[in-house]
């Protein structure tokens, strides 16, 4: 566990020093802002969940552990690096108010955060909560895994406010068939399973946060699943699925297509929509060399692995991609370089550029 945490805070960093990072030399300097403990929160929001940034520049985070009560927290921290813990989970009787915050939060349109934990609430199923910027936590949904309870069970991808104005999220168990859910919430609570999934159209949907596409559809990523078994599981290797306004679940690719899964699998941090509008993200697990890749996928769902990583340059990418005002992307390793992993910009042509951790090559 220790381990775990030590690459979890590192990959925060990463973030932090990503979050304004637009160039090679902006990855050449960084600079830890905080360390976390088990005081203030421990293991920030795996994998590496990104800030939410309030209108007076603030940074608004989450930790899966630590705290007052060892469960998780949300934490507020200024760009010089200060940090409050705001909120620490698990402060109501069994947890009823939530524990384990993996996911990020998001800053919705009514000015308040909104966010999910994996575990507590009723069943210890996970919550969907929403904390205003001065801390005040309210509990909005509590999910149910008993048999019978179709809303799923164990959110861990932080949520995504739509144009519609409602929150859209995934559980990674549960549904209709066992095997996750997405789902919409409004800001008041009235949750809807919007499409589960079945095994052979995905399972499990990661870590990774929706995304709303230039189409209007919606686009996501799970870590089992799909067609094909050559990574050695009989779940399936994975999918990229897309999901209409109107709850129709279609797989757009399934990982593991080619020999040796040379297109990767796993996908943890989910997916961006680039400015030519296609999406990018990284496999965790395959590409050409077993270390993990960098791939692009176009709305249709026609794959083209980008960059495989040879440890040298990087290895085991768990995070989502950022694309910064120069048009290129950046995102982190969380082994690999010297040993504890790396930060990378990385073109839409598939040119890369990898930093361990402080030198660029």
């Amino acid at each position: 566990m220790a381990m775990i945490a030590t690459q979890r805070t590192k990959r925060l960093a990463c973030v932090i020093a990503l979050f304004g990072a637009l160039s090679i030399s902006a990855l050449a300097q960084i600079t830890t802002l905080v360390s976390f403990d088990k005081t203030n929160g421990r293991d920030p929001g795996y994998p590496a969940a990104p800030f939410a940034q309030a209108a007076n520049g603030d940074l608004y985070g989450t930790t899966a552990a630590g705290g007052a009560n060892d469960e998780g927290t949300v934490f507020k921290m200024t760009l010089a690096g200060k940090l409050v813990t705001l909120y620490s989970f698990c402060s109501q009787s069994s947890c009823g108010d939530g524990a384990v915050a993996n996911a990020g939060l998001v800053l919705a349109n009514d000015g308040n955060f909104y966010g999910t934990t994996a575990s507590g609430g009723i069943t210890n199923a996970g919550t969907v909560y929403r904390i205003t910027p001065a801390g005040k936590l309210t509990t909005i949904y509590k999910f149910c895994s008993v048999p019978g309870c179709a809303d799923g069970w164990g959110p861990s991808a932080g949520l995504l406010q739509a144009a519609d104005g409602n929150l859209y999220g995934t559980t990674v168990a549960g549904g209709a068939y066992g095997n996750g859910a997405v789902f919409k919430i409004t800001k008041a609570g009235a949750l809807t399973t919007v499409a589960s999934f079945n095994g052979a159209n995905g399972s499990d949907p990661g870590f990774g946060p929706l995304i709303q596409a230039s189409n209007g559809n919606f686009y996501g990523t799970t870590i089992a699943g799909g067609l094909n078994t050559g990574c050695g599981t009989s779940t399936g290797c994975g999918t990229v699925f897309r999901l209409t306004p109107g709850g129709q679940l279609t797989t757009v690719y399934s990982f593991c297509a080619l020999t040796n899964c040379a297109d990767g699998y796993v996908v943890y941090g989910g997916l961006v929509q680039g400015t030519d509008g296609n999406f990018y993200g990284t496999t965790a697990q395959g590409g050409a060399n077993s270390y993990g890749s960098i791939f692009q996928i176009a709305p249709p769902g026609k794959l083209k692995t980008l960059f495989s990583f040879d440890w040298t340059d990087g290895a085991y990418p768990e995070a989502a991609l950022i694309q910064g005002t120069d048009g290129n992307f950046y995102g982190t390793t969380t082994e690999g370089g010297s040993g504890s992993g790396t930060l990378f910009v990385i073109t839409p042509a598939g040119s890369l550029t990898s930093c361990i951790p402080s030198v660029c090559r």
